[in-house]
């Protein structure tokens, strides 16, 4: 775990693909949040994967919309997410995209325009990446709630307690150990280091 720029995390990410098998593997799943950095970087790194946005990820922003067109917590907004939610899930990616253009088409209010303009970009940008249908059929994993609850495991129980306070590399080298303890590397990894030796 460590605390990089795109570019750099290319490297660990093929590092760390290629200790696990990349070259015998019969499929590869990348499975991410749809910033663009991810395809653009790792996607390219991992050319033969299967991408594919977080389910949980797309529906954050179907929810973002439908507040903004109807508003927090109402009723309208609750059955206009469940009816795009419906289309999504059946990988009706033409249908919605057909559906937000047609519901902007008449609008005059600027924010709500903006928000089916934002709502409309999202999807055009994933496209592929969002046939859940597909996905499903193939016994791909479409959330990334084990990938989330891992990073509460590691990260947040150790780094978030009350009243403690991390510098960068301070929570960049408690971080590096607690990996190397949980990856069950904790001899490996002192067997490496010079102080280790000198001892």
């Amino acid at each position: 775990m460590r605390f990089e720029g795109a570019a750099a995390f290319v490297g660990f990410v093929w590092s760390l693909a290629c200790r696990r098998g990349l070259e015998r593997a019969q499929r590869v799943v990348l499975l991410g949040d749809g910033a663009a950095w991810i395809w653009k970087h790792i996607g390219g790194l991992l050319k033969e994967a299967v991408c594919i946005v977080d389910w949980y990820h797309a529906m954050e922003h179907v929810w973002a919309c439908g507040c903004s067109l109807h508003g927090e917590g109402t009723q309208p907004t609750r059955a206009w997410v469940k009816e795009i939610e419906a289309l999504l899930w059946d990988g009706q990616v033409r249908a919605i995209l057909e559906r937000l253009r047609g519901e902007r088409a008449p609008l005059r209010a600027k924010r709500k325009r903006a928000a089916l303009a934002s709502l409309i970009t999202y999807i055009e940008n994933q496209d592929d990446r969002l046939a859940y249908d597909r996905f499903r059929k193939q016994g791909l994993d479409i959330g990334s709630g084990r990938v989330e609850a891992a990073c509460k495991h590691v990260v947040a129980v150790r780094m978030k307690r009350s009243g403690m306070r991390w510098s960068k590399p301070g929570s960049q080298n408690v971080l590096s150990l607690r990996v190397a303890w949980l990856n069950k590397d904790w001899e490996r990894l002192w067997k490496t280091r010079p102080m280790a030796r000198a001892a």
